[in-house]
């Protein structure tokens, strides 16, 4: 018998499905099959058994408990070389290492692919609130898997990250440190997501206002030209949202005195 060995390497032969979605594992042969003597079997690992086909119907007498009603092959298909997979409600523990072997009179042919059960984050957002004590910065993402790096940058007081699965099986996180200001500093928090090589850069500049208990604060995203939003933050915590002006990557605030208001207005450091 003719044995026929395609291994796809890197990404090429990686498929990447959120939790809860379904997918299709592409195995495409480039022949027409006999279905009166084609066989078809899928299976993870070394040995788990995801889907069988074979005496021209479904045999799902050895499949996984953990597949049973979840595959299905394009039985219509099969006479034109697809052997694909269609895998429903993609859960974590479906990632690995799969393999479509494809057996008629012709010989053998077996495809491997690796299933990778990931989603990208939604672009974080980050608040900020004032509290007797300080101010808490916060950074908050959404609709990703799996769990991220959260990393705080030019920050000297405590951190705290939660994280929890949503109904759809992806991560909600909140990420928080909590400042004393004293001087105008400037804050970076980082989120990355490295096995979709996804990452996310924002920076805060806080300045406290001479004289004034309250505070400024623009904030960017490092990767891309977007306004800075100029907040005020009253003494009793109150948050007044002003958009001063369009500040690009590379400005600061300077601040002018209106009667009981600081206004910002945006310069390009030198």
């Amino acid at each position: 018998a003719i044995m026929t060995i395609i291994m796809f390497g890197g990404k090429r032969g990686r498929e990447v499905a959120a939790p809860g979605s379904d997918i299709t594992l592409i195995c495409s042969l480039s022949k027409n099959l006999n279905l009166n003597n084609l066989v078809v079997n899928w299976q993870r690992g070394e040995s788990e058994v995801v889907h069988s086909y074979y005496h021209g119907r479904d045999q799902l007498e050895r499949q996984s408990v953990v597949y049973k009603g979840r595959t299905h092959l394009f039985e219509d298909q099969l006479t034109v070389g697809n052997a694909s997979l269609r895998l429903s409600g993609v859960q974590p523990s479906d990632q690995g290492q799969y393999t479509c072997d494809v057996t008629d009179e012709q010989g053998s042919t077996q495809e491997k692919l690796q299933l990778l059960v990931a989603a990208p984050y939604d672009e974080p957002r980050i608040s900020i609130q004032a509290t007797c004590d300080g101010f808490v910065v916060t950074l908050s993402a959404s609709q990703g898997f799996p769990q991220p790096e959260v990393v705080w940058k030019g920050v000297m007081g405590s951190t705290n990250t939660t994280m929890e699965l949503d109904s759809k099986g992806l991560y909600e996180l909140e990420s928080e440190v909590t400042l004393r200001l004293n001087s105008t500093l400037t804050v970076t928090a980082e989120l990355r997501l490295r096995v979709l090589d996804q990452s996310f850069t924002k920076f805060l500049t806080l300045h406290p206002p001479p004289g004034k208990k309250g505070l400024f604060f623009d904030s960017m995203l490092l990767s891309d030209t977007l306004f800075g939003v100029l907040f005020t933050i009253g003494y009793f915590g109150l948050l007044i949202i002003h958009v001063k002006s369009f500040c690009k990557i590379g400005t600061t605030i300077h601040y002018t005195q209106s009667s009981t208001q600081y206004n910002g207005r945006c310069t390009p450091q030198h």
